[in-house]
């Protein structure tokens, strides 16, 4: 039998990973897809109706590329946070572009910063 606060935190739970996956421009059937899941697996994950196995926990976080401890919402507390995984994927997809498109982000980048 499933208590209240039980049910409360996978309903939130199954939120994060929507809000995650999307974040990510994922369907449920590609996150399903990179975990060797079915479709249907993750949508029962995300409506809270299905608990999640601890096994999934960190193969979920990888193919979505965050922390774990941003999927359950659990709080750091060892210092300071560093950039969005999808900010760091950016960095990484600007880091393979031609030099020439390289320095017109850069430059794009200069004009928004320094316009505050």
């Amino acid at each position: 039998m499933q208590t209240t606060a039980s049910r409360e935190f996978f309903l939130t739970f199954g939120k994060s990973i929507a809000r995650f996956r999307k974040q990510a421009n994922l369907t449920q059937a590609q996150l399903a897809q990179r975990m060797g899941l079915k479709q249907q697996l993750i949508a029962a994950y995300e409506k809270g109706t299905r608990r999640i196995p601890l096994s999934h926990l960190k193969p979920l976080a990888q193919s979505l590329s965050v922390d774990i401890e941003d999927l359950l919402d659990i709080e750091r507390r060892n210092g300071k946070r560093g950039p969005t995984p999808i900010f760091l994927k950016k960095m990484e997809q600007i880091q393979k572009l031609p030099p020439q498109k390289q320095k017109f982000v850069l430059d794009f980048l200069d004009t928004i910063v320094q316009g505050q």
